[in-house]
């Protein structure tokens, strides 16, 4: 898939097929062995909201939140890690 998705039937087909680990996010398909964070993040909430009876609403909702939060804490890491290698490297190139 070139192009994010924009039709809510399409996206829910493709979100579905994450949940049962099919195909990952990006539409492609998952390889033996190769865990899709994507996918395991729409199997456990899909398995939240049908043990505590939630719409359809409320499930797309706490899709929502947690897959901003992983995005979130990912970018927090990201950005860690460039501060790190940058004061190693110039930690390193003054001496």
């Amino acid at each position: 898939m070139n192009e994010p998705l924009t039709d809510p039937r399409e996206i829910r087909r493709l979100l579905q097929d994450c949940s049962y680990g099919i195909k990952r996010i990006d539409g492609t398909e998952v390889s033996i062995g190769v865990f899709s964070l994507a996918g395991g993040i729409v199997h456990k909430v899909n398995c939240l909201a049908d043990i505590n009876g939630l719409s359809c609403e409320d499930k797309m909702t706490l899709m929502a939140y947690h897959s901003l939060l992983m995005f979130e804490k990912a970018m927090d890491q990201r950005i860690e890690e460039s501060r790190l290698a940058s004061s190693i490297f110039v930690h390193t190139k003054h001496r």
